[in-house]
């Protein structure tokens, strides 16, 4: 079993999208989002199918998924915590695997444990700097994108293994390849703040705004208030401060520490008052996701990829292998594991802010060098970077440990 829990933002988009979805049966309900092909969703039961699994994944924080799939199976309106065992129990599976450590956390494992014995393996994947190492102690396996999340877990739990992201070649089957691409670039991802977030990210696309730069972009951050991020900001600190004080009062230790959020304010006192660079926030578009973004992605001869500050010289994030799989061109940051992915045939590398901006400028002026570029990189990852590369990885992992 996966329990994937997919953006919240991206969910209520998708419902809002597609009205009348949640009147729909279950079965349709998920295969509408798992034909999306957004991050996760549906990206693991194929492949795992066809190791000799039977297979079943979940989006727990769907509500109207969820509550759904709770009428058709219990004739009960369930509340929506209590759903996710439900369907365990039905399931009986004996691995289950989670992308949310920081919910589903070690107090979560052992209650799990003890309820339904059948289970054999607990695997835990972590790709952010969203998790808590003191927590993950339980987890059979932990698998991240990264060696510095290695390096940190190991401590706690030894059995962590390097399992990279991949490319859902399922999109491939819902866009069409365009033979003549808008001879531009485009990034797409968030602009989050605070420790190991997106500190670079907002400091190198405004410094590309600024200099009128021919690229378009699409974020979350196209919602962006000054006077919100201000206020959020705030009060985000002020409850950090509060429950560090809190936290010191020792029969409220315990509660807050095995709260699942508390680990969602760990990095809230980080947090800075700087207010949203104008320039950028009038250039950024509407954010999005699934299909409709990559439809959007291959019409772009070429995408922009900035890594989060979490990865410091690695390269790891999912955007590597979703540009790349559609056959689009790659620009991406210098990291020191680039040449384990991809060869210098097939992708652009920039060092700082002025070759970025060199590099885009290339593009323009040669685009059907760049096309050939993201062509033989796509030949690449369809060959080695996909989900089925991945669970026959993970399978060799947790059988051989």
């Amino acid at each position: 079993m996966f329990i994937i829990t997919p953006y919240d933002t991206y969910i209520n988009q998708f419902y809002k999208k597609n009205s009348g979805l949640n009147k729909k049966s279950y079965v349709t309900q998920k295969k509408a989002i798992d034909q999306d092909c957004f991050a996760w969703c549906g990206v693991w039961d194929k492949p795992f199918e066809k190791l000799g699994f039977k297979t079943m994944s979940v989006y727990p924080n769907c509500r109207d998924l969820q509550q759904t799939w709770a009428l058709e199976n219990t004739n009960k309106n369930l509340d929506i915590s209590l759903i996710l065992e439900k369907q365990i129990s039905f399931f009986k599976p004996d691995i289950l695997m989670t992308d949310n450590v920081s919910i589903y956390d070690d107090n979560w494992i052992i209650n799990l444990k003890i309820k339904f014995p059948f289970i054999k393996k607990i695997i835990g994947h972590i790709c952010s700097s969203i998790y808590s190492t003191k927590k993950i102690k339980k987890y059979d396996h932990i698998l991240t994108c990264l060696e510095s999340i290695k390096r940190k877990i190991i401590r706690h739990n030894k059995n962590v293994f390097i399992v990279p992201l991949a490319f859902n070649i399922r999109i491939l089957e819902k866009v069409k390849s365009k033979h003549h691409q808008l001879n531009k670039i485009i990034f797409y991802g968030g602009i989050l703040r605070g420790e190991e977030m997106h500190g670079y990210r907002e400091k190198l696309l405004s410094y590309l705004v600024n200099n009128k730069t021919n690229i378009d972009l699409f974020s979350e951050a196209y919602d962006y208030n000054n006077f919100k991020i201000i206020l959020y900001t705030l009060i985000k600190k002020n409850i950090y401060l509060l429950i560090n004080l809190l936290i010191k009062i020792p029969f409220l230790k315990e509660i807050i520490l095995n709260n699942s959020f508390y680990s969602k304010t760990i990095l809230w006192g980080s947090l800075k008052f700087n207010s949203f660079n104008e320039d950028l926030k009038r250039n950024l578009k509407k954010p999005l996701y699934g299909i409709e973004l990559y439809e959007k992605l291959s019409n772009y001869v070429a995408s922009l990829n900035v890594h989060g500050d979490v990865v410091g010289n690695e390269a790891a994030n999912l955007r590597l292998f979703e540009v790349t799989g559609l056959g689009c061109c790659l620009l991406t940051d210098h990291k020191l594991n680039n040449v384990k992915f991809f060869n210098s045939n097939e992708i652009l590398e920039y060092k700082n802010f002025e070759e970025c901006n060199e590099k885009i400028k290339w593009i323009m002026k040669n685009p059907e060098k760049s096309k050939e570029m993201g062509l033989a990189a796509q030949k690449n990852v369809l060959k080695n970077h996909t989900y089925f590369n991945r669970a026959k990885l993970i399978l060799d992992l947790i059988k051989n440990e």
